[in-house]
């Protein structure tokens, strides 16, 4: 078995949640971060095709006990990690699919995937920066009133995410590829009123539920906890590694007894 992961910064890592380290280099056999983080596309466009030029940002949680590594290591299987910080679950649903081809392509086989999706509410748009060049960026419509009030009454933001939901299930499917998903920090909590919810396989997900997010709330309930503020187990609303390790561990029961 192959184990493939992918997220944002609660699957990657995060500073000062996890210790930097940009010198740091792949050192085992089994661990690997894939390259570019799954987005091929994006910089084989930029002119970058070889993947060894990039990878300073990739390995620099490498030594870090990310949930992904440690997973990896108590189930003994080769692992791949695509989890970029600051992903939002268009670029995750997006590098998922890039990321599998080209396992694929490398020969690999029976793969399973582990999706850790990120916020709702982090929607990619293009903007235009001072200098003319154009970028994507993120906007939380949260923050604004105004915006806030459009994605609400369109129910944009849910129907997206579930859509993204979807094309995973039915690339996943359509592969032949076992996974298991679930929702980092940001819980879903109308999601059984959602009326594209009957079409999500629930028994794909972590308790056959959408609606927790399922990795926060775990280590809040485990430790007791009444926030993520800072303590032992977060800092800057990011797990710590004692955290990792402690979800590392649920996941691995998890899976031994599907």
């Amino acid at each position: 078995m192959i184990l493939f992961t992918n997220g944002d910064s609660w699957t990657q890592g995060d500073s000062p949640a996890q210790t930097l380290n940009w010198e740091a280099k792949k050192t085992l056999d089994w661990y690997n971060i894939v390259p570019f983080f799954g987005q091929f596309y994006k910089h084989i466009n930029e002119g970058v095709v070889d993947p060894m030029l990039c990878t300073r940002a990739e390995y620099k949680f490498y030594d870090s006990p990310v949930w992904p590594k440690e997973l990896g290591h108590r189930l003994g299987v080769e692992t791949w990690n695509a989890g970029r910080l600051g992903d939002g679950n268009a670029d995750i649903k997006s590098s998922t699919i890039e990321s599998i081809e080209w396992l694929k392509n490398q020969g690999k086989k029976d793969i399973f995937a582990v999706i850790g999706w990120s916020s709702l509410i982090r929607v990619p748009i293009y903007t235009i920066d001072k200098e003319g060049k154009g970028n994507i960026d993120q906007q939380r419509p949260d923050k604004y009133t105004a915006a806030n009030d459009i994605y609400r009454r369109k129910n944009y933001i849910q129907n997206q995410f579930l859509h993204h939901v979807l094309d995973l299930q039915n690339y996943f499917k359509v592969n032949n590829i076992n996974y298991l998903m679930f929702n980092a920090f940001d819980p879903f909590l109308d999601f059984n009123e959602h009326f594209l919810s009957t079409a999500i396989d629930r028994t794909k997900w972590i308790n056959h539920s959408v609606k927790p997010a399922h990795f926060k709330e775990y280590i809040l309930q485990k430790y007791n906890l009444n926030d993520w503020d800072e303590s032992p187990y977060f800092i800057t609303s990011h797990p710590k590694d004692i955290s990792h390790i402690a979800w590392a561990k649920y996941l691995y029961n998890y899976i031994q007894s599907l």
